[in-house]
């Protein structure tokens, strides 16, 4: 009997995710994932998208790079996890694709997974083997921050998390509560949780337009400084913007969406 297809169980609003996640070879563009941790790598990866921001920052350009690379890594991830179904987590198995535009669009997968199993350390290979390294990587390249992009990795756990079921709640707690991460290298030492409390609620800024509180990001993922880019909806310098500029902002975003 094959193996059963995960993508089945990204319907409705996760459909366009479905399209993240390949299982079978079919001799399309693609990079193993382990290559990103070399410079020369990133910088090949990152050549179309950057050309299309020719004058941009490079910092802002591998902050919304990442972005989308998360996104299209992440969101089919988790929401198979609510159906019991682990897509592989080992970088070895992992080859990234790229749309005509230069951004991430689909992850090959060498196989489609298992059943998930009762795991408490099933974090220890996404996070240590395939996140930390790659953010290390592109924070250098990028000349900034790394807190910066794993703050770009905490918001979106933050907003995936607040969509999904209850029974999330344990990784929650371990992803974005936790001061410190156990090393699996069986040491016994840890890390300082680097995307701890990613995002932070104020009042609204617009009570007349929203009246529950405004979620913002902890630091500033850098989009505005992107020509033709805006804030984003949670950016943190929105709290020190005047009700005019957010009013903009609101129209600027609705026209978007």
């Amino acid at each position: 009997m094959s193996p059963p297809d995960p993508r089945r169980w990204l319907t409705g609003p996760l459909a366009p995710y479905a399209r993240c996640v390949v299982l079978e070879p079919d001799g399309a563009s693609e990079m193993a994932v382990g290559m990103l941790r070399d410079p020369e790598n990133i910088a090949a990866a990152m050549a179309r998208y950057a050309s299309r921001h020719a004058t941009a920052p490079r910092r802002a350009l591998v902050s919304q790079w990442l972005k989308r690379y998360l996104a299209c890594l992440l969101i089919p991830q988790l929401a198979l996890l609510q159906h019991g179904w682990r897509l592989p987590q080992e970088i070895s198995a992992l080859s990234l694709r790229m749309g005509p535009d230069g951004e991430a669009c689909a992850f090959r997968y060498a196989y489609v997974g298992a059943p998930l199993q009762d795991d408490t350390d099933r974090w220890s290979e996404l996070l240590f083997d395939h996140l930390a390294p790659l953010i290390a990587a592109l924070a250098s390249h990028g000349r900034l921050a790394p807190r910066v992009l794993w703050n770009n990795l905490g918001n979106l756990l933050d907003a995936i998390f607040s969509r999904l079921p209850s029974s999330s709640e344990a990784d929650r707690l371990f992803l974005l509560e936790a001061g410190h991460w156990l090393l699996p290298d069986g040491s016994g030492n840890t890390l300082r949780n680097p995307m701890r409390y990613p995002v932070r609620h104020i009042a609204p800024l617009l009570p007349e337009v929203r009246t529950t509180p405004t979620r913002l990001r902890r630091l500033c993922c850098l989009r505005h400084e992107i020509p033709g880019m805006v804030y984003c909806a949670s950016c943190p310098h929105l709290e020190h913007l005047d009700r005019t500029e957010l009013h903009a902002l609101l129209e600027h975003w609705q026209r978007q969406d």
